[in-house]
């Protein structure tokens, strides 16, 4: 049977088909691959949204999330360098054809994201490689890189607060901090425990909400002073406790913004009632001593060792040496004349110094006027 040839027409239509064809499979390919592609992106998406997974554990999966994104999952070995931590998914060293992208953190190469073959495959756009896979393995590397960027600031912050907690928890004083609105966002525990309360019972709350009227109007009135100079100002508030015992603190409280400009009022309180209770008393002893010194019959006077300089005399004293307390106070006992003896008063600081005391010792006094007086 006579063979009959085609038709440049038909010729034609077979190359039209077979383009089409072609161009079919090349759609194929680059949907396979743009699902690899997806998928890969998904996965480390997923592995990112994990709570509390450190960088290395994010690097360490987005590694082995690398071979099954190739052409040739089965034989490609995956690899992650940071710094000087290595994350590989295989036998690296042996690779024939790798394919690499640089990570960067804050615009400094840090490392790379690379992928290879330990064996020979059929050659690609790059090597064994696809232009799609370039082009994923550039856009893990640029996500990874910010990823991890994300990750050192939030650890960053995390030591931080826990920093701030941590001083804030084991100071001494009452801390606190409000927004602008006068709500509470932070208290530390001595302010929780001081008050009797949790964080849960104050948080988010106003002083008018959690403290009595007028407790409350004395607290607001001072942070809208604070709020409204936009200065730091201390002072002494007076404040009834749960337990109903009234309390002095000193207040120190200043305004600040965060980095969005938002207002908010800190303040650091601290318990003075026992320092102002042990003031009080030592203040009333020293009135108590003074009405003593001062009245004695007896001749009393309060001199520094070194020089005999006289520090507090009485009225007794005054009379008996003739030279008034202001004609008296700063000066030594040696610029007044008052010893009889010029080298009396070393005798006796000798005598103190041995045995510890002097007692029961006559002395002979210059007056103002000149007289010399026994006491």
């Amino acid at each position: 049977m006579k063979k009959v040839k085609p038709t440049y027409e038909e010729l034609e239509n077979r190359c039209r088909r077979a383009e089409a064809e072609l161009e079919t499979l090349r759609a194929g390919r680059k949907l396979g691959e743009r699902i690899k592609e997806l998928k890969c992106l998904y996965e480390l998406a997923r592995i990112v949204e994990q709570k509390s997974i450190a960088i290395e554990g994010v690097l360490e999966q987005a590694a082995a999330l690398l071979p099954a994104a190739m052409r040739f999952p089965e034989s490609a070995v995956g690899r992650i360098r940071w710094g000087d931590r290595v994350f590989e998914t295989g036998d690296w060293g042996s690779c024939e054809a790798v394919l690499s992208a640089d990570l960067h953190v804050l615009d400094e190469r840090v490392g790379r994201v690379q992928v290879g073959y330990p064996e020979s495959h059929p050659s690609a756009d790059e090597g064994p490689f696809l232009e799609e896979e370039r082009l994923l393995i550039e856009s893990l590397a640029e996500r990874i890189g910010r990823i991890i960027e994300r990750k050192q600031a939030e650890e960053a912050l995390r030591d931080s607060e826990e920093r701030f907690r941590l001083f804030m928890d084991y100071s001494p004083t009452l801390s606190w901090i409000k927004d602008e609105d006068g709500r509470y966002v932070y208290l530390s525990r001595k302010h929780r425990d001081s008050f009797g309360v949790s964080a849960e019972d104050w948080l988010g709350k106003t002083v008018e909400e959690v403290l009595p009227p007028e407790t409350a109007a004395l607290f607001r009135q001072n942070d809208l002073r604070v709020l409204e100079q936009d200065h730091p100002l201390e002072y002494v508030e007076e404040v009834v406790t749960p337990s109903g015992e009234n309390r002095l603190f000193q207040v120190h409280k200043i305004p600040f913004r965060n980095a969005s400009g938002n207002k908010y009022l800190g303040g650091i309180r601290l318990d003075i009632t026992e320092r102002k209770q042990v003031e009080e008393k030592l203040k009333e002893s020293e009135q108590k001593f003074s009405a003593a010194f001062l009245s004695s019959p007896a001749i009393l006077i309060i001199t520094t060792m070194e020089e005999g300089r006289y520090v507090e005399v009485n009225h007794a004293f005054t009379e008996f040496i003739g030279y008034s307390k202001e004609e008296a106070i700063g000066k030594t006992s040696r610029e007044l004349g008052a010893w009889y003896s010029s080298g009396r008063r070393s005798e006796l600081m000798e005598q103190f110094q041995r045995q510890g005391y002097v007692r029961n010792v006559e002395l002979k006094i210059r007056t103002k006027s000149g007289d010399i007086r026994t006491g």
